[in-house]
Order: structure tokens, then sequence, then C-alpha cells
């Protein structure tokens, strides 16, 4: 009996894309901040506006009363640092967006000076 021939078979793969205004460096972050129940888009807004989407982005200014850590720029001055989570931890993009949502749970976007300049 002749052995039929193979044939390639073409696989479709559908790729979807979300519409974002963000920079593409902001995207690898965007899926951790739809982990959670807030404006997604206006959390990504303040991301790239805090720290420009740096993971590693630090904020050293006394004067104002700054050391703001990671993506979303938590405040780490003073007795703050006691409250919150360790600067390394903060450096984590999971763990920073998930201490933002934390902060915005408990005061919406108020802590976020850059928020109100996105309006």
């Amino acid at each position: 009996m002749p052995q039929a021939e193979a044939r390639p078979v073409e696989i479709k793969q559908e790729i979807v894309v979300e519409k974002t205004d963000l920079p593409s460096k902001c995207i690898p972050y965007l899926d951790e901040i739809k982990k959670y129940d807030w404006d997604t888009e206006m959390a990504g807004k303040i991301m790239f506006a805090e720290s420009s989407c740096d993971p590693e982005a630090l904020n050293n200014n006394p004067k104002t009363g700054d050391y703001s850590v990671g993506l979303m720029q938590i405040n780490l001055h003073g007795k703050l640092k006691e409250l919150r989570p360790a600067e390394k931890e903060l450096k984590d993009p999971s763990k920073n967006i998930a201490f933002a949502y934390e902060l915005y749970k408990a005061r919406g976007f108020q802590p976020w000076t850059t928020y109100k300049k996105l309006l």
C-alpha cells in the first residue's frame, strides 16, 4: 500500500494587541497593572509620568521630602520607610504595583502628584 505524502499544515495564530497611548517600554508592566480593580489606563499613565516605566527609578530629593522608588514611585522618606516595603522590594515591578494598589484603595490616585496633571 503506498504511503500518503506528508504535507505541511498551515496554522494561523491571531495576535491581539491592545491600543495604548503608553510608550512601548511600559507594555511589559500593563498585565501587572490590569490585575487590580482600578482605572488601568490612569495607573499606566501615572507609572509613565512618575518613573518613565523604569523599575529602578529613584527620586532622592530630601528638600521636597521625597525618596521615591520604582515604577509607581513609592515614597520611603522619613517615617514612611518604616510603614512600607523595603526599597529592594519596591524595585520589583509586581511588588511595586501591588503596593501602589494598596495606596490607591486607601486614597485613590491622590498620593501621586502627577495624577492632577493627567486629568
